[in-house]
């Protein structure tokens, strides 16, 4: 059976200089996600019944290098930096039209007037580790990582490593 991508639903809310998106998918396989030239968010995952894809323009510049995401096992949170801080926006994309699949989190939603009052924001470290977006869906080994392993690998760096499991 040949599944055909359909959008996922997601909610979204914001701050004066934050977006947040948490897509609600149980259990995805292979999840990618990316942020194209700071306005196109681009998501395709699996699960056992469907497959999803999903091309958003934004309102407005986001920073990629700023921007975190967290993935649990029953959702995928993006905590996305706007490029500029200001105004809250009126929609999450540059298209005006309603989308069916986007709905506002009410559970995370803060009035623009009432930001500074409450100006908690969400902690998704409940969830897993936060990590940044450049490189994420790639299949390649953290730069890091890779660094610290070439480190232990080398003979000459002067002082012992703990080998334990290798």
């Amino acid at each position: 059976m040949n599944k055909t991508a359909t959008n996922p639903q997601l909610k979204w809310a914001q701050r004066k200089d934050k977006v947040y998106i948490t897509f609600d998918l149980i259990e995805v396989q292979d999840p990618k996600i990316d942020i194209v030239d700071g306005k196109v968010l681009k998501f395709s995952g699996s699960d056992k019944n469907h497959s999803y894809a999903l091309e958003l323009e934004l309102y407005e510049e986001i920073s990629k290098e700023e921007s975190k995401y967290v993935f649990a096992t029953r959702n995928i949170f993006l905590n996305l930096k706007k490029k500029t801080k200001g105004p809250y926006w009126p929609r999450l994309t540059k298209n005006a039209a309603k989308l069916n699949f986007i709905n506002v989190d009410w559970n995370l939603y803060i009035d623009e007037d009432d930001e500074e009052e409450n100006s908690q924001h969400p902690n998704f470290a409940n969830f897993g580790a936060e990590q940044s977006f450049p490189g994420f869906g790639d299949e390649m080994e953290d730069e890091d990582d890779l660094h610290e392993e070439e480190h232990k690998n080398s003979d000459n760096c002067g002082h012992a490593h703990d080998n334990k499991g290798i």
